[in-house]
């Protein structure tokens, strides 16, 4: 009896420490009345803000003018999804829209999260940001930036341009993958796989999480082509944290684990 407890037990333990559950924390359907500039995430009533004159359609979606420089139209997920974004160990974006061309230039951000500038600094030589562009060279781009330098990028390339298709596009970074202890990200479309790589730099979702640069349509440089299309569905699905101790209830009694905080 020992020997199956004991069994049990190890099974127990290896299931918490290596399975990803993804759970959905954070979902934006755009839906609500025409010229709305303020949405609520449907999980947790997080606020989103549509600005420089953009708003809700009025059928499930936000239109974005694209063009370029700061004052280019995008969505501000603020301060609570900065803290969202800081609380996670594993993640999953996904982002519903149909992409009209850039405006000008050659590419479009979908979304980017990231610390702001430091003072005086052209650059984010002490941050970190998170970023995924598509363009209409036909292809996919994840990037992961932190101290300036650049992970390999993640590219996925299309045989036909994304302009007026719509599609989900994800990227899913799971600490549990890869050999070097720093994850991999790897990037879908549609809900498939496209592009697989393993990270050779921590994330570090303490200084990517803070309240600031924030968006969707925007790059946090306050520079470059913003999107330009509609954007209809966002979610964050993500594996928090955990606390340095969690409690595992057994049938024959309570086991403590113990996980160092990252």
């Amino acid at each position: 009896m020992k020997k199956f407890f004991g069994c049990l037990l190890v099974m127990v333990l290896a299931c918490v420490a290596n399975a990803t559950d993804f759970q959905l924390l954070a979902h934006w359907n755009f839906e609500g009345t025409a010229g709305t500039t303020t949405v609520y995430d449907s999980v947790s009533n997080r606020a989103a803000t549509i600005m420089n004159g953009a708003s809700l359609n009025g059928t499930g979606g936000v239109v974005l003018a694209g063009g370029s420089g700061p004052n280019n139209q995008y969505i501000d997920l603020g301060a609570s999804f900065g803290n969202l974004i800081g609380s996670l160990s594993s993640y999953r974006v996904e982002i519903t829209f149909t992409w009209d061309g850039p405006a000008s230039g050659n590419d479009s951000k979908l979304w980017s999260f990231s610390l702001p500038k430091t003072e005086g600094s052209s650059d984010f030589p002490q941050g970190a940001m998170l970023t995924f562009v598509s363009n209409n060279d036909h292809y996919t781009r994840y990037i992961y930036r932190r101290d300036g330098v650049s992970t390999p990028e993640i590219n996925r390339s299309y045989s036909t341009d994304l302009i007026a298709e719509e599609m989900t596009i994800g990227i899913e970074y799971d600490e549990n993958l890869g050999t070097n202890g720093f994850g991999a990200v790897r990037t879908l479309k549609n809900g498939v796989q496209e592009a697989y790589s393993t990270q050779n730099r921590d994330l570090s979702y303490s200084i990517i999480g803070t309240p600031t640069r924030n968006y969707i349509g925007k790059s946090p440089y306050e520079t470059g082509n913003g999107f330009d299309g509609l954007i209809s569905d966002f979610k964050v699905y993500g594996v928090v944290v955990p606390e340095p101790t969690t409690m595992v209830m057994l049938g024959f009694g309570a086991l403590s684990l113990f996980r160092k905080r990252k």
